[in-house]
């Protein structure tokens, strides 16, 4: 009955006494019987005094002490705890944690964050978190009362010490830490780790921007909001490139918006220094809450962040700890949450790591596979030893540069630094390993063991069966992936890179037999038309309207023929004989019986909660949804 409230525990117990005699006068004689069956008064009692036992009582010092008893127990278990008082700060590292340090992702980018109501004390959960190929890996958990600066530096510094010569990645303080806009937190990693660079979330930054416009206090016109977020985000996502031009872009736009003389006019100059405060470091008296200092960066900005930010990683981090491992119940004091750490926390990520292995959770793979087959029509050209350029499969002519050292794509998806199709285009065609490629190779898989259990001696387990290890690293996915196509396929793919082109007089003969053939179709349907053939070649000319390039038609051709939608059809007569209701079209849905479905309900119209996305919020211009409130 471990793990199970007062309640529960009875309620299991009664269960067993059903199960166990089978006569029922008997099983209502030992129900009735106290000695057997105890009350819920006299459980809660047991339950009272083994919590008293186990965790104290709720006051600090109570927790304080418990924790210097159980000190050693820990040990045995490789947990090391740190634990400070005036005002309280526990520090926590698990045997995983501990095995996360020595990983060379630990030392690049750091997420923090802090949450309440976790215990009933009262106290403050403070997360740092690292980001692998299997997701978000705890570093540390920190437990405090006060959120302080100089709290925050104690607990931050004690990580540092715990962890010993083997702390982030061996470096003793990551390149980076990113947070969201918390001052006693970040003043803490700043007095901490002097030389990290400190990060602001940019989903953060674009929530505060919206909010700011919002409030009605600035006298921001509602036509004008949209105009000017667009303004503030452009710079903000291209701040790798041409950063000063970005900066006296967005001034110029600006002005064009509120064309001067306007009286509110300083009210959106003040939009634009906080646009400097946010993306500049140059600019004078910056607020506490700067995005990035240019300056110490070493290389582009999403090279080092990867894509992340701290709402992938550390609001799931929160949600699965609040969800998962409280159950949404607070735990009782400081002590009991070291256990809900120890115990739970420490057994739901090696359940998760290990599932990655298992291909429970296939999902990064299945990514893999579906970028590696819309890069399959992909020119790879290199430019220089580190730098290729990659055709467009949208617009005809254009090539994006990837630059494999640092891992990035200048595409619209690729310039935050995720993993697109291009980078996915490199390796498969110029036999490049990559070290964020998603597919898990057998150092990944070996690095996910050691983290999840400590060892890799089971690791022969975990390997596929069709595992053919080449090209350092690279698994036999892109074999399997190209053996599936026709064999003119991986021809015309295997002579993009290098380039070699099929004879232009054969296509152009192609196309002239294709162009004859229609000629014959034309006059074909000339001799009997009607509507339906005018609908259809109307629907024809619409979908050949959506081919551009290569690669579309590339696509058009192997989709020709292939059965899209889920529903079964019907015959033309039964769609006219159906009864049209509210809701639903006369088509081949299925006909609903009964209380009408919330499609059909058009008499009570029930207000929506607005959802909790920024850009739906901003596209709508409607102020951003709180998770805590309805429609704020």
């Amino acid at each position: 009955m471990n793990g199970m409230s007062a309640a529960e525990a009875k309620a299991w117990h009664e269960i067993q006494i059903l199960l166990k005699y089978d006569d029922e006068k008997e099983q209502q004689e030992v129900l009735a019987n106290a000695s057997l069956n105890p009350t819920r008064r006299q459980i809660g009692y047991f339950y009272e005094n083994w919590r008293h036992t186990e965790y104290g009582d709720r006051a600090v010092s109570s927790a304080a002490d418990t924790l210097r008893k159980k000190q050693a127990e820990y040990e045995k278990l490789g947990v090391s705890l740190v634990i400070q008082e005036d005002p309280l700060a526990v520090v926590v590292l698990t045997p995983m944690m501990k095995r996360a340090h020595e990983k060379a992702f630990s030392s690049e980018v750091v997420f923090v964050d802090s949450s309440g109501s976790c215990d009933q004390s009262g106290s403050v959960v403070t997360f740092m978190f690292a980001a692998c190929k299997a997701g978000g890996i705890p570093l540390a958990f920190i437990i405090h009362q006060d959120q302080t600066e100089d709290n925050y530096s104690s607990a931050f510094k004690a990580v540092r010490q715990v962890a010993g010569a083997a702390a982030f990645g061996g470096k003793g303080e990551p390149s980076t830490f990113m947070t969201d806009d918390s001052t006693a937190e970040r003043g803490g990693l700043r007095a901490a780790f002097p030389t990290a660079l400190l990060l602001l979330c940019i989903f953060h930054i674009c929530q505060a921007m919206w909010r700011w416009l919002c409030e009605k206090k600035h006298g921001v016109a509602s036509d004008k909001r949209q105009e000017l977020m667009s303004l503030f985000r452009k710079p903000a996502y291209r701040i790798n490139k041409h950063t000063t031009r970005a900066r006296e872009n967005l001034g110029i736009a600006v002005l064009l918006v509120i064309r001067p003389p306007n009286p509110v006019m300083y009210r959106y100059s003040m939009i634009y220094l906080i646009a400097q405060w946010c993306l500049f470091s140059n600019f004078p008296d910056k607020p506490k809450w700067t995005f990035v200092q240019l300056n110490s960066i070493p290389g582009p900005l999403c090279a080092v962040t990867k894509g992340h930010n701290t709402n992938n990683i550390m609001e799931a981090a929160v949600r699965i700890f609040k969800d998962y491992v409280l159950q949404r119940c607070k735990a009782f004091n400081a002590a009991a949450l070291v256990d809900f750490v120890v115990v739970n926390l420490e057994e739901y990520h090696k359940r998760r790591l290990l599932s990655f292995l298992n291909t429970q959770i296939n999902k990064p793979e299945m990514q893999y596979r579906r970028l590696l087959k819309k890069s399959i029509d992909l020119k790879v050209r290199p430019i220089s030893e580190t730098q290729y350029k990659v055709s467009s499969s949208s617009i005809a002519g254009k090539e994006y540069e990837v630059d494999i050292k640092n891992e990035l794509c200048d595409c619209p998806e690729g310039i935050g630094g995720k993993f697109c199709k291009h980078l996915c285009s490199v390796p498969a065609k110029a036999e490049i390993h990559l070290r964020n490629l998603p597919s898990l190779n057998d150092q990944d898989k070996q690095d996910i063991l050691y983290l999840a259990t400590g060892n890799v001696e089971n690791i022969n387990f975990y390997r596929g069966l069709d595992e053919i290890q080449m090209n350092g690293g690279h698994s036999a996915l892109v074999m399997e992936e190209s053996s599936d196509r026709p064999a003119t396929e991986q021809q015309s793919s295997d002579q993009s890179f290098p380039a070699t082109e099929v004879p232009e007089e054969e296509i152009r003969q192609e196309f002239s037999e294709v162009k004859s053939i229609i000629a014959e179709l034309e006059e074909e349907c000339l001799r009997n038309p009607d509507r339906e053939l005018l609908s259809n070649i109307r629907r024809f000319k619409k979908k050949l309207g959506t081919v551009k390039t290569k690669a579309q038609f590339n696509t058009f051709c192997r989709e020709k023929g292939r059965k899209c939608g889920r529903m079964i059809p019907v015959q033309p007569t039964s769609q006219s004989r159906r009864v049209k209701r509210a809701g639903l079209s006369s088509g081949a849905k299925r006909v609903q019986a009964g209380r009408p479905s919330k499609f059909e309900n058009i008499i009570r119209k029930t207000k929506k909660k607005r959802p909790h996305n920024l850009a739906k919020n901003v596209s709508k211009n409607l102020p951003n949804a709180k998770s805590h409130t309805t429609g704020m």
